[in-house]
């Protein structure tokens, strides 16, 4: 009888073990600053909420902007709610957010940077308050006319957009030391991730910013446009072990327990007044499962 309880019990263990190799799979998440899952549901969606996930306290997390005296409730919604605190750079004026977010999966994809700021035409939070929104969105390089209403046929302002830096650091999990720049693929583009041959690195293999692709960096070349309370993704390459990015530095696949910094310049021709919060930034994508069990009931 006992030898027949071995052989049951190897039987489930083979089971377990295969089922693991087969049910691997991979497991979309949604990252924030702090606890993924104590989210203010004003600022994600249903389908978005059940891909976070509980934290695991790997690394310390954050979010800090310049403006600290400057802070606003939140103008993306009409109704006066209080949510997060929002900090406002004002037209005419310079600043910077900077997001530390920890990753909770081992990376199986490429990454969505995603920023979501409240964006107004100048000081018109004074003259509408919480209505503000629905008369007077504006968008980041924007050149503002009378009325709040952008100057007709105008293109946006370049040098007034904002500037971003990402960068992947080690945690507890890491195979590797040295923090690295992420890369973004434009989109649209041909996506073409051809790498140029320099045997002067220790690594054949080099990305060069291109048509396709644009090292985060926080330079003039790595700049976006916001739009009043809706979401901008940047669409970055996930970083391949050994590859190295158009900085020189040498990139390793990234573990969950690794943070990105994203930072967030805005230059002071800036033309429109940017709120923004700790949750205005998530780090999304497709990641390697905690359990095997494809079948389990979601949070």
């Amino acid at each position: 009888m006992k030898k027949i309880y071995l052989i049951v019990f190897a039987c489930l263990v083979a089971t377990i073990m295969m089922s693991g190799s087969a049910f691997a799979g991979q497991e979309p998440y949604v990252a924030l600053v702090d606890e993924d899952t104590a989210i203010d549901l004003f600022y994600i969606s249903a389908k978005l909420f059940q891909f976070t996930h509980p934290n695991t306290d790997y690394t310390p997390e954050g979010f800090w902007p310049k403006n600290f005296l400057i802070r606003k409730t939140e103008i993306c919604d009409e109704n006066a709610v209080v949510h997060n605190i929002n900090y406002k750079t004002p037209a005419g004026n310079s600043g910077w957010y900077r997001w530390v977010v920890v990753l909770p999966k081992k990376l199986e994809g490429d990454l969505n940077l995603v920023f979501q700021c409240g964006i107004l035409k100048p000081n018109t939070e004074a003259l509408y308050g919480v209505k503000a929104i629905n008369f007077c969105a504006g968008e980041t390089g924007e050149k503002v006319g009378p009325n709040c209403t952008r100057k007709p046929h105008s293109d946006l302002t370049k040098n007034a957009l904002p500037q971003i830096r990402a960068i992947a650091y080690p945690g507890p999990q890491a195979n590797f030391v040295d923090k690295f720049y992420l890369t973004s693929i434009k989109n649209p583009s041909d996506y073409n991730l051809t790498k140029v041959t320099d045997t002067t690195l220790p690594t054949v293999g080099n990305l060069r910013n291109s048509a396709s692709l644009q090292i985060l960096d926080g330079s003039t070349d790595a700049r976006i446009s916001l739009k009043a309370c809706m979401d901008k993704t940047i669409f970055v390459k996930m970083p391949k072990e050994g590859e190295i990015n158009a900085a020189g530095q040498v990139e390793s696949d990234l573990n969950a327990g690794d943070s990105i910094e994203v930072y967030m310049n805005i230059p002071s021709a800036n033309t429109v007044d940017i709120y923004c919060h700790k949750h205005s930034l998530k780090v999304m994508g497709i990641g390697e499962p905690d359990v095997v069990d494809p079948f389990r009931t979601k949070r």
